[in-house]
C-alpha cells in the first residue's frame, strides 16, 4: 500500500494503471516502423544514391514518429499511467492525471449501493462501440452531486469505471474493488436505500437462524 497525494482520500489500497502489454506493444509496433523507415533510407539514398530531398523528408520524418511511438512506450513501461486508486475512503478517479493541478475525482464507499461487472455502450469519435466497466450504483443528493465526476450517468445514478484498459481488468477488477468494499464500506447515507452495505451480513444471520 502507497500514500496517494491526498489525506482526504483515504490509503490507497491498490491501483488501475495502464497496461504493460499495450505499452510493450506500443514499443514493438515502434520499433518496426522505425527499422523499416532505416532501411528504406539507406537504400533510398545510399545504395541508389538518390539525392532527391522528398525521400528524405518522408522517410525521416515517419522515422522521428516512429521513435517518439517508441519513447512513449517506454515511458509507460516505466512509469505507467495512473486510471485509479482504489483506497480505504472509496475509488478516486484520475484518468491518467494523478500529477495535474485539477482534483481528481471521487466515489466514497458510503455512496455506493452496489457493484457490478456490465458491458456498457460507448462513443469513440463518430462511432458507437460497446466496453467493459464496474459499475458503480451510487446514492445522489445535494451534499454529494456527481455532476461533473467522470463515467456518471444520471439517468441511471451510476459511475461506470474502465474494467479493460488497465491492470487489473475485467472481473478481476471488480472482485477486487468488492473486497475493498465490503471491508472498508461504513453504514449507507439513506436509511431507506435497498444497499448491498446493509444486505452483507443479513443473508447469514437469516442462514443461522435458520439451522
Amino acid at each position: 500500500m502507497h500514500q496517494i497525494q491526498s489525506q482526504d482520500y483515504g490509503q490507497s489500497i491498490f491501483c488501475c494503471h495502464f497496461r504493460p502489454l499495450f505499452a510493450g506493444m506500443i514499443v514493438l509496433i515502434g520499433s518496426l516502423f522505425a527499422w523499416i523507415m532505416l532501411d528504406a533510407l539507406f537504400f533510398n539514398i545510399v545504395l541508389s544514391h538518390k539525392n532527391g530531398i522528398g525521400y528524405a523528408v518522408l522517410f525521416g520524418g515517419i522515422l522521428l514518429i516512429s521513435l517518439t511511438v517508441v519513447a512513449l512506450g517506454v515511458l509507460q513501461l516505466r512509469h505507467p499511467m495512473k486510471f485509479y486508486d482504489v483506497t480505504d475512503s472509496g475509488i478516486v478517479i484520475y484518468l491518467g492525471r494523478e500529477d495535474a493541478a485539477q482534483q481528481p475525482g471521487f466515489v466514497p464507499w458510503d455512496r455506493v449501493q452496489s457493484l457490478e461487472y456490465v458491458r456498457h455502450a460507448v462513443r469513440t469519435g463518430n462511432e458507437n462501440g460497446f466496453s467493459y466497466f464496474v459499475k458503480a450504483n451510487v446514492i445522489v443528493d445535494e451534499e454529494w452531486p456527481p455532476k461533473n465526476l467522470h463515467g456518471y450517468i444520471p439517468e441511471e445514478q451510476a459511475v461506470l469505471i474502465d474494467a479493460f484498459s488497465g491492470a487489473p481488468s475485467g472481473r478481476t477488477l471488480l472482485a477486487r474493488i468488492e473486497a475493498v468494499w465490503s471491508e472498508y464500506a461504513p453504514e449507507p447515507v439513506s436509511p431507506n436505500s435497498a444497499s448491498s452495505v446493509e444486505s452483507r451480513g443479513s443473508s447469514a444471520a437469516e442462514a443461522l437462524l435458520q439451522t
